[in-house]
């Protein structure tokens, strides 16, 4: 899967998820920090660069990646909001 490229590369972020995801194989990427909220969704958010990552783990997961600073610095906003608000 694509999160093998995250660790091959080196890449760095945060990711914001449900609580339901816990110890799924991309809340174990070390090189991003990890925050649970207690929603039941099957989908998680992360941020790294200036990339917007939604990830959406239903039957079939399904990935939307925004690379455009504009967006990654108004998106940051409301992820700032959920990760002061989220549990480690």
């Amino acid at each position: 899967m694509y999160f093998s490229i995250y660790k091959k590369l080196k890449i760095k972020g945060r990711i914001i998820t449900s609580e339901e995801l816990r110890g799924h194989q991309f809340t174990k990427l070390s090189n991003f920090d990890i925050k649970y909220i207690e929603e039941i969704t099957p989908s998680s958010t992360m941020i790294f660069g200036d990339k917007v990552s939604i990830n959406i783990f239903d039957e079939k997961p399904f990935v939307i990646l925004i690379e455009n600073a504009s967006v990654e610095k108004s998106y940051k906003k409301y992820f700032e909001y959920l990760w002061k608000s989220a549990k480690s």
